[in-house]
């Protein structure tokens, strides 16, 4: 868009100062004949008034002091003939005779010629007082003093000039123009990257609206621009008001939830002892309890974590003592399923809970929607763990919706539907630790890798 503004602005400039070179070429061309006219016109009249306008008899010397008389030096570059009825040249000036004056017609009364590069302009009068002759009073220029050739060194230094200004001039325009534009775009750009780790929207910052920069005179106005952004900033306002009403509403109803569970366990145990339901019954029902609970208590559990700004009681744990516990006791139901390819033991810095947890949730996740027969393959080295199965991906609506609680896929082998918290928890703890997770996902497999800081050592 930069790139857009600025040639635009650019080629506006230029053809902006283009447009104003010819129209002033052609303004001080229109003024300059202007005066000519007006020249020719008090020399006509001078002449007219003088006793040139009732000498009958020519006389050529005599014509020359009068000329000389009358004109002084306002004759030079100007030609003067006298003509009768017929068209016969009875005078004529030094400097008409460097033209063809037999081609000059004696009307209209404005003439304008273009003889051998030069610029002819006549006025042509009849003497009043002799009525059968013609003044003929001309003003001869080089063409070029009338219309001066576009492109020639002044116009190229003049072009050269102007598009050095127009480039200046684009660049400050830009940079005036542009910086509410490029520090929105930044804004944009920065918070899309932090929403993987803070779930409130910042507040649009002072630098982006264009009273910082401009000064208070923006104020008196508001443009478009301005207006878009007050409406963008309101709506972020909004927008984290009701994700806090939410987090809290949300947070309080998991709560309440668990007290009518332990009531209904009690009634359950109280039916079942007096008889009033069958021991199947009360199995079935206590185990559909026992789903809601831990599901409760995840969601719990994860709304807790997914609040933390901070960890207390951190260890350095070695991932391999960590992943060796999580696939013995995977193996228990998957056994013969979990392979560890390579191993380069490092040290992690985090709550020992929380590592184990996220390797947990990945490990069974991959066993779950591989299928029986598949292998998940585990390498980790220096600060880095992936872990690699070959089932049928993930799909595009769970990626999309990433650490979301309650974003599940579906396994079609095995018709597994999990609780969608699982890659929650393993988004909120890499969010808390800033640990970056990468997932790789297609029909032949899913890889997902953890990138742990540098702080950890091998």
């Amino acid at each position: 868009m930069k790139t857009r503004f600025f040639f635009l602005i650019f080629s506006a400039l230029i053809g902006i100062t283009l447009m104003a070179v010819l129209v002033y070429g052609r303004f001080l061309r229109e003024e300059r004949l202007i005066n000519i006219d007006a020249q020719l016109r008090n020399t006509a009249s001078a002449l007219l008034d003088s006793e040139l306008g009732t000498l009958r008899q020519i006389d050529f010397d005599r014509i020359e002091e009068i000329l000389s008389e009358e004109l002084g030096e306002d004759r030079i570059g100007k030609l003067f003939v006298i003509r009768n009825q017929k068209g016969e040249i009875l005078f004529e000036s030094t400097s008409a005779k460097l033209l063809p004056v037999m081609e000059i017609p004696r009307a209209p009364i404005w003439l304008t010629l273009s003889v051998k590069g030069k610029y002819v302009r006549i006025l042509n009068l009849q003497l009043p007082r002799i009525p059968d002759r013609t003044l003929q009073v001309g003003l001869v220029l080089d063409d070029h003093l009338i219309y001066p050739p576009y492109w020639s060194r002044p116009s190229y230094i003049l072009m050269a000039f102007a598009f050095v200004v127009g480039i200046v001039a684009t660049l400050f325009l830009r940079l005036i123009l542009m910086h509410p534009m490029n520090e929105l775009s930044k804004f944009v750009t920065a918070t899309t990257q932090k929403l993987s780790s803070s779930n409130e929207i910042p507040s649009l910052p002072k630098t982006i609206f264009p009273h910082y920069f401009f000064g208070k005179v923006a104020l008196r106005s508001k443009d478009e621009f301005l207006l878009l952004l007050e409406g963008l900033d309101t709506l972020i306002s909004k927008i984290n008001k009701n994700y806090q009403i939410t987090k809290i509403g949300t947070y309080q109803m998991a709560h309440e939830v668990k007290t009518p569970l332990t009531i209904l366990r009690i009634e359950i145990e109280e039916a079942q002892s007096k008889k009033q339901i069958s021991t199947n019954l009360a199995d079935n029902l206590r185990k559909e309890l026992d789903k809601v609970s831990e599901l409760v208590s995840a969601f719990l559990s994860w709304a807790e974590l997914e609040n933390s700004n901070r960890v207390k009681n951190l260890y350095a744990n070695h991932i391999s003592k960590i992943v060796s516990e999580v696939i013995t006791r995977l193996s228990i139901n998957y056994p013969g399923q979990i392979q560890l390819v390579s191993s380069e033991d490092f040290f992690v810095i985090s709550a020992p809970q929380h590592l184990e947890l996220i390797l947990q949730n990945l490990i069974l996740n991959a066993l779950i929607y591989s299928g029986r027969r598949s292998q998940v393959l585990i390498h980790f080295w220096k600060h880095k763990i992936e872990i690699q199965d070959h089932g049928q991906g993930i799909p595009q609506s769970v990626i999309d919706n990433l650490g979301t609680p309650f974003n599940r896929g579906l396994s079609e082998k095995e018709k597994h539907n999990g609780n969608g918290l699982g890659l929650a928890w393993v988004t909120s703890v890499c969010k808390l630790y800033n640990w970056k997770l990468n997932i790789q996902t297609g029909q032949r497999g899913t890889k997902v890798s953890i990138i742990f800081p540098e702080e950890t050592s091998t």
